[in-house]
């Protein structure tokens, strides 16, 4: 009887793993959908859920940031930016997208010292 609850315990984690591996698939397609053909105010409406959740996940950082952009919101994405710029996992391309968001804003000084460094 030990052996059988054994095998049934490791089925359930097996069964949980599995979901958790489709539930990420599933979030980051999602994700790809709302940077790609959502309304940009859905987006954001979505990428600000997911990061009250998830708020040290980059990628989400990111895509709210971008719909942002998508939205004309430019005076939002600026701090969007910025919080993605801050990440340890953030690159070079964040920054020129911070600088991006910058000008679009009317804020050519700020762009300029965030491209130079």
């Amino acid at each position: 009887m030990a052996a059988l609850a054994a095998c049934s315990d490791t089925d359930q984690e097996s069964v949980e793993r599995a979901i958790q591996d489709v539930n990420a698939v599933d979030e980051a397609n999602l994700s790809d959908v709302m940077l790609t053909v959502a309304d940009p105010n859905e987006a954001i409406a979505y990428f600000q859920r997911t990061l009250n959740s998830n708020p040290d996940r980059i990628d989400i950082q990111r895509g709210l940031a971008l719909s942002y952009v998508r939205a004309k919101r430019f005076t939002e994405a600026v701090p969007a930016w910025t919080r993605v710029t801050k990440h340890k996992e953030s690159t070079a391309n964040d920054l020129v997208d911070l600088a991006d968001a910058q000008i679009r804003a009317g804020q050519w000084e700020a762009a300029e010292k965030t491209l130079d460094g």
